[in-house]
């Protein structure tokens, strides 16, 4: 991310991993190209990672309260994106093993919780909130606040109630067949629901490569929630997903993205955008499933996370660790 000026809602080092170019004709993984289409357009473009994807003084704050300098909510992704590189390719080694070190999975925790809180989705989303009980455009002419800054400030409270929610979650990690690939959007997730017979969960699935997708699958149940069992490795399940099951993912891919979707492959990108209702939107799908429980288990263990001393501006540097 450039800090301070353009801010990626997307990292560029995930964008990058979905280049068709590699490391050693493009060292540095935000110079790469990929495959982009937008939703006004049929053209497919070859367009670089650190292009994509940014907004001008996103997370700017205007107001500087409370020790929280500009650049605070700047600084908080970028104590975690440096590391997704190598966090990415430890994984994909540990992709048919059946538990991975916790300092791994909770990594993973943290860098998509923030996917989903630095998206613009989530400002649209905290505006109409906010619009609902509170003028604060009046507050803003009065020079007391600003809707930027509010909608921020609200992200790392989200940040805080999301970590348990995927930390306590139960994962899968899914694996593209060599004949085919993943592609990802301007959101960087999907919502779902559990195909399980006896668990109905919501369930939120995250592009991480072209060949490799980790979903969370929601827990509501309050036993999942053991402060104890993050200290210990995490067990998933891996499957490999067939050409059909991967086009069914990419067609919902294309279904919540907002602007455009991006991939290694142009053909990947034939198919059309699919039209979606205006009140459809991927944001907070997740609470779909029994609302006021995870609101109240996410409320309980908000705290857990730093608890572990992951603390967001000084997020432990695990890149050097042997797993």
């Amino acid at each position: 991310m450039s800090s301070g000026k353009r801010q990626h809602f997307i990292p560029a080092t995930l964008i990058g991993q979905f280049s068709f170019q590699n490391k050693y004709s493009v060292p540095q993984i935000r110079n790469r190209l990929v495959y982009v289409k937008q939703k006004n357009s049929e053209d497919i473009k070859e367009l670089r990672a650190s292009s994509l994807l940014l907004k001008k003084k996103m997370y700017n704050l205007d107001f500087q309260i409370a020790g929280m300098r500009k650049n605070f909510i700047d600084n908080i992704w970028d104590s975690v994106e440096p590391n997704f590189p190598f966090m990415l390719k430890t994984l994909t080694k540990m992709y048919a093993k059946q538990e991975m070190p916790s300092e791994l999975f909770i990594y993973f925790v943290e860098f998509c919780s923030q996917l989903i809180v630095r998206n613009p989705s989530f400002e649209e989303n905290f505006f109409n909130r906010v619009q609902s009980v509170m003028n604060y455009q009046s507050l803003e002419e009065s020079g007391y606040t600003t809707i930027k800054d509010n909608t921020n400030e609200a992200r790392i409270m989200e940040l805080q109630r999301l970590r348990p929610l995927l930390l306590y979650a139960d994962i899968t990690i899914f694996k593209a067949s060599s004949s085919t690939k993943f592609i990802n959007n301007d959101i960087g997730y999907i919502n779902g629901e559990d195909d399980h017979p006896f668990k109905k969960r919501a369930t939120i699935s995250f592009p991480i490569s072209p060949e490799f997708v980790i979903t969370f699958y929601i827990n509501t149940d309050k036993t999942a929630y053991n402060f104890l069992n993050l200290s210990q490795p995490k067990k998933f399940e891996h499957h490999r997903l067939t050409r059909p099951s991967v086009e069914d993912f990419n067609k919902s891919i294309l279904f919540y993205s907002d602007q455009l979707v991006f991939s290694n492959r142009k053909q990947s990108l034939i198919e059309d955008f699919p039209k979606r209702p205006d009140d459809i939107k991927g944001y907070g799908l997740w609470l779909r499933y029994n609302p006021e429980k995870l609101n109240q288990l996410a409320i309980i263990h908000e705290l857990d996370y730093l608890k572990l001393g992951y603390d967001g501006l000084i997020f432990h540097n695990i890149s050097d660790t042997t797993f």
